[in-house]
């Protein structure tokens, strides 16, 4: 056997070892069965808005960032998928957003960080639900591809099938300039399931929601020593993948609505 078609088939084991999708943890809207009715699309529109920290820094490509795992960071690439969004309101009505896959991005070439939601029904909302990464129904079936899922946004793995849930790449070292790293995590079971409270957001029809969330990536950093794995790949149950973006999902909170 040839080198290349050893490592094609180790990647694949390695990605086969990964949860069923009736693993309990590839359920996006898990627990949420036992909430109220489910309403019907409003007119309303929510912005629904995405600030990347570094504890109480806004997080710049390219800016130099001291990490308390070790050597210094200069991040060049932020991009996610956000998904399976739910409101609930103060009465226990869940709101489903048709469709709700978005990719969040801080590139050179594009910076994504607000999600505009439209057909939002008018209400007060007390809860917000969503995912990080595509739950197991949507990563594989070319059938089931909604919202913005593509194989053409470069978040795709081009060598197996599912999609890339996190992308963080740039440069570590003395002055971040030393070596590269990739942070590329996909697979079932590293699909996140986020819940945050809401302070009673008013929506309605006069003028557009507002819910600004921070994600913030010390968390991250903080556990997370590039210098010992700057090509991470892939995603397993207990892998530093898992550590990376359970801590990347552990990092969002609600910073004003």
């Amino acid at each position: 056997m040839t080198p290349r078609l050893f490592l094609a088939g180790f990647v694949l084991f390695l990605f086969g070892c990964g949860g069923s999708p009736t693993d309990e943890r590839d359920q996006p809207t898990g627990g949420m069965s036992a909430m109220g009715g489910s309403l019907p699309m409003g007119t309303a529109r929510l912005d629904l808005s995405f600030d990347h920290v570094l504890d109480d820094e806004a997080l710049m490509l390219g800016s130099v960032i001291e990490t308390a795992s070790g050597p210094q960071v200069r991040v060049d690439m932020l991009r996610y998928w956000v998904s399976n969004l739910v409101l609930e309101t103060t009465d226990g009505e869940i709101y489903r957003v048709p469709s709700a896959y978005y990719l969040v991005e801080m590139t050179d070439a594009n910076t994504r960080t607000t999600l505009v939601l439209d057909g939002i029904p008018d209400g007060t909302y007390r809860t917000l639900h969503m995912g990080i990464g595509v739950d197991a129904d949507h990563n594989y079936s070319l059938d089931l591809f909604e919202g913005e899922l593509s194989t053409t946004v470069d978040m795709h793995w081009d060598w197996t099938t599912g999609f890339v849930f996190l992308k963080l790449e740039g440069r570590y070292g003395p002055g971040a300039n030393e070596a590269p790293f990739i942070v590329h995590v996909g697979n079932d079971p590293m699909y996140q399931a986020v819940t945050l409270a809401l302070d009673g957001l008013a929506v309605g029809t006069a003028e557009p929601a507002t819910v600004r969330l921070g994600v913030n990536l010390a968390p991250l950093f903080d556990v997370f020593d590039v210098s010992e794995n700057s090509n991470l790949i892939g995603g397993q149950i207990g892998s530093s993948a898992e550590t990376v973006i359970s801590r990347f999902a552990a990092g969002i909170s609600v910073l004003s609505e």
